[in-house]
């Protein structure tokens, strides 16, 4: 069950979330004994407050694809499905991230970004080529339509 709070509910539950990062300990778990009757009183869970977002499915040509290089998730799994066009070194690498918790370190998410760019190039190129290939083969020209 997912719940919307009434408005003043929602205010003070975030005011008493504030105030669990409190430096004194007693006020921070007075805080957090309040929300969580807060919520209780409202006949709620706190999995019924709480939720992640269901991941939207990409559409089929978007899947590897994006504009964001801040997320280095994207990046990643882009290089992941492109390991061809990678060099033995940076496939080693993308590889050895698969399993990392957290952010990059700045020379990691560098290296990456780098890796990612040399893909993404190699990737356009290879689709111009073949673009130009089909173009100029009247047979496979005929196959595409």
């Amino acid at each position: 069950m997912i719940a919307t709070l009434p408005s003043s509910s929602a205010d003070a539950l975030v005011k008493l979330l504030g105030m669990t990062g409190s430096h004194f300990g007693s006020e921070a778990v007075t805080a957090a004994q309040k929300a969580n009757a807060l919520v209780h009183a409202l006949g709620l869970t706190w999995g019924d407050v709480i939720t992640a977002p269901k991941p939207s499915s990409p559409t089929p040509h978007s899947r590897y694809q994006t504009n964001d290089t801040a997320d280095w998730r994207a990046m990643w799994r882009f290089c992941m499905h492109r390991s061809d066009l990678l060099r033995a070194r940076d496939r080693r690498f993308v590889d050895g991230i698969s399993d990392w918790r957290g952010d990059l370190t700045s020379k990691q998410f560098d290296w990456l970004k780098d890796i990612y760019a040399r893909a993404k190039r190699a990737a356009c190129d290879g689709a111009r080529r073949a673009g130009f290939a089909a173009t100029r083969n009247p047979h496979l020209h005929m196959q595409l339509q």
